[in-house]
């Protein structure tokens, strides 16, 4: 005897995807919650570059124009195309860059607002300009026949594309940022953390110690791909900037392969500057209160100061104002030593001296 209940067990479940209208062959096998908030197009407001390179393939198709969202059914139309030109290239291969596991939901036409968010329509992903999307390789493919493959496959797809290779430069935004200064950025992310043993508070201390210098860079970088007026100054300061982060590099290296000056001088710029930094977020005084009236005695300065003193806080803020001290009176000792260093040694020890104008000679 079979009963209702195991005949309705042994029976599969259709999944959300049979009833899509815009549904393509691209969807996650299994989500917590099938809705989802809407949600915003990323904008790449940071310095990060994960994602603007080739990582698989010899060519590629990036994002060139605004940000998008792409539907499953758009990546696989244009991925079909990709592999429909490919047939004719024995091992030639297709790499997705992206995936939809969005989901987007749709109410009906001339719907009253309210009553649910409405059904679900088709997967989705967001990704920002400068994403790549697709890579071919596997095999050598000719540029010319890669590009025209490529180009076809621009065209299913929402948004304005370019055509990249191994030597394209990675995209920050709407600028393309020089490989040299990514590769020294990266190797300086590496000799910062084995300076310090790996240690996670004192290597955050140190990249942020270091990291304005490289933004110094990256705007001088900048200013050479648009032709500036002042580019002999801009190269000079470069060519500085440069031999100053190889000698940088150099000391933090030996810092972690030794226990030597060069050890002892990270740990304690990252000391010193944990120190300062722990000053910042201070208690502040009362704040005008719209339920007291303007002459309330709360607002009065000795009332507001014995206020202060009464609290828990006042400890705290008396132990960030001695290390404050600590830690001027301990940078003004070793000034003379860092300025020695740097001009001498002509090393960067996370800072960047500027007179006038951003590049001038440090």
């Amino acid at each position: 005897m079979f009963s209702l209940s195991s005949i309705s067990r042994s029976v599969q479940r259709p999944t959300w995807a049979i009833f899509s209208r815009n549904s393509g062959q691209l969807a996650p096998r299994q989500v917590k919650y099938i809705k989802r908030h809407k949600g915003v197009i990323p904008i790449p407001t940071g310095g990060s570059i994960k994602g603007t390179t080739l990582a698989f393939g010899q060519w590629g198709l990036r994002i060139k124009g605004n940000g998008v969202r792409f539907s499953a059914k758009q990546l696989t139309t244009a991925e079909d195309v990709i592999k429909r030109k490919l047939k004719i290239l024995k091992g030639a291969k297709v790499y997705l860059r992206v995936f939809p596991d969005i989901p987007v939901c749709v109410k009906g036409n001339e719907t009253r607002m309210g009553k649910g968010k409405g059904s679900f329509e088709f997967w989705a992903t967001r990704q920002p300009v400068g994403r790549v999307i697709f890579e071919i390789g596997g095999i050598p493919i000719r540029e010319d026949l890669a590009r025209d493959i490529l180009r076809q496959a621009a065209s299913k797809l929402p948004t304005k594309m370019e055509f990249i290779g191994r030597a394209s430069p990675p995209r920050l935004g709407n600028l393309l940022v020089e490989t040299k200064l990514t590769s020294l950025y990266r190797l300086f992310l590496r000799t910062t953390s084995a300076s310090v043993l790996h240690q996670p508070l004192a290597t955050r201390h140190l990249r942020s110690l270091w990291r304005p210098i490289f933004s110094d860079a990256a705007k001088v970088t900048i200013r050479l791909q648009n032709d500036a007026p002042d580019r002999a100054a801009l190269e000079n300061w470069y060519r500085n900037w440069e031999t100053r982060m190889d000698n940088t590099l150099a000391m933090l290296y030996v810092s972690a392969t030794s226990r030597g000056l060069p050890h002892e001088i990270t740990r304690n710029l990252s000391q010193l500057f944990y120190a300062e930094y722990s000053f910042i977020s201070k208690r502040k005084l009362p704040v005008w209160n719209a339920q007291l009236a303007p002459n309330a005695p709360e607002y009065h300065p000795e009332i507001a100061e014995l206020s202060l003193k009464k609290s828990k806080a006042v400890a705290k803020e008396e132990k960030a104002r001695q290390a404050q001290y600590f830690s001027d009176c301990a940078l003004n000792s070793l000034g003379l030593a860092i300025g020695m260093a740097e001009g001498r040694d002509k090393l960067c020890m996370g800072r960047s001296e500027i007179k006038g104008s951003m590049w001038q000679n440090a």
